[in-house]
């Protein structure tokens, strides 16, 4: 159990890197964050969803 939550934690920051090189350039920092913060925060809750699926 641990390796897997090993491996989300990994996927969601690899996910949350990915989502910051890809927002539009022109927005202010704090407006860049609260975008970010909300994709990753989906991811996450789409993760949950699936392992709540498997059980």
């Amino acid at each position: 159990m641990t390796n897997s939550m090993f491996w989300l934690v990994a996927v969601v920051a690899a996910h949350g890197v990915l989502e910051w090189s890809t927002l539009d350039a022109g927005l202010n920092f704090g407006d860049r964050v609260n975008a970010d913060l909300w994709h990753i925060k989906l991811g996450i809750v789409l993760v949950v969803f699936a392992l709540l699926l498997a059980l």
